[in-house]
């Protein structure tokens, strides 16, 4: 067991804004003091002691700990979810997950519908859509401009302008019945944590939802999954169905609920989409997929968004078109051995 370097650099990457590599070491804008410089260094290498799961420490405020308690305080999530973020499975801790959640995936797919009709989750407060603040709100003026660099469509998209949630873009999540059982929100400050998810106390975490950028297709056609909820918009802007699983692994409850869809795997281009695919493929014909594509974005651009910001839709769309293969157990053996 370990902790991969450019696994754990990646994921910095996407929860943080301006992280320093540098020596082996991680430095981020530290989440445990005010002024958000670079005191927490994090060592994937465990340190001195070589700790298995990785080590931080903030030099401002002393506080320490592992890698993964550092993703569990992030993502609120569990420990297991945690392992799963940074590619650093064990292997019985795996074989136990996926026997039991086999068994259960069923029970808490009713158990999350439940939740969500229950507890009845609402946007933050003082959250809007972009058509209900006036032209000189300037949060609104900073979030349209953010997404038309992205070419992010802005359609069901929200922004909130105070509290918690306070100057970042909302983007919600819906079931088949259109109801709100889960949000993700994207920073528009440099000094925040770039991902930030509703309260723990909902007991829906990232790797019991799928992120739909509109309702949810039909049953039996092909659905295009992609890492993060802007890649999904960006292969849903130029007429593919997408969805985003929000990480490097399809949790159990996630593939209960495409079990009725063609998946294709639209990974990002880095390394660690590429050990990503190749585990997701073979775990969706373990349960029982028979019918599996995947297509990669091309190596000069990390993600979908990448591509579609410099190459633009027409040539996004053609190249999923042509570029879209089948997967198998024989092409994952494959892929693993061309580390593509």
């Amino acid at each position: 067991m370990g902790i991969d370097f450019e696994v754990f650099s990646d994921w910095a990457e996407s929860r943080f804004d301006n992280i320093v590599i540098k020596d082996n070491e991680v430095k981020i804008n530290s989440i445990f003091c005010e002024d958000y410089k670079y005191h927490l260094w994090c060592s994937p290498s465990g340190g001195k002691n070589k700790n298995p799961y990785g080590v931080y420490h903030c030099w401002k405020t002393d506080e320490k700990g592992t890698l993964v308690n550092l993703v569990m305080k992030v993502d609120k999530c569990s420990f297991e979810d945690a392992l799963a973020t940074l590619n650093s499975y064990n292997n019985k801790i795996e074989e136990l997950e996926e026997k039991v959640q086999s068994i259960l995936s069923n029970k808490k797919v009713v158990e999350q519908e439940i939740k969500a009709d229950v507890v009845k989750l609402k946007l933050p407060i003082d959250t809007y859509a972009f058509d209900d603040l006036p032209s000189s709100n300037k949060i609104k003026i900073k979030a349209e401009k953010y997404l038309n660099e992205r070419k992010i469509k802005k359609d069901n998209l929200f922004i909130c302008v105070s509290g918690k949630y306070r100057n970042r873009i909302i983007i919600p999540y819906y079931n088949k019945n259109k109801e709100l059982i889960y949000y993700n929100s994207r920073s528009l400050d440099d000094n925040k944590i770039r991902y930030l998810g509703p309260p723990k106390e909902i007991g829906i975490g990232k790797g019991d939802v799928i992120y739909m950028p509109d309702k949810w297709p039909i049953e039996g056609s092909k659905i295009y999954l992609t890492e993060g909820e802007f890649d999904a918009i960006s292969l849903w802007s130029i007429g593919y169905d997408s969805a985003a699983f929000g990480g490097k692994n399809l949790t159990q409850i996630q593939m209960h609920l495409i079990k009725n869809y063609i998946p294709v795997l639209c990974l990002d281009s880095d390394e660690a989409g590429s050990n990503a695919l190749v585990n997701m493929g073979d775990s969706l014909l373990k349960n029982g997929f028979e019918e599996i594509y995947y297509v990669r974005a091309p190596k000069k651009h990390k993600d979908w968004n990448k591509m579609l910001q410099t190459d633009g839709e027409k040539v996004t769309k053609y190249y999923i078109m042509m570029n879209e293969k089948k997967y198998d157990y024989l092409i994952g053996t494959k892929l693993r051995s061309q580390k593509i």
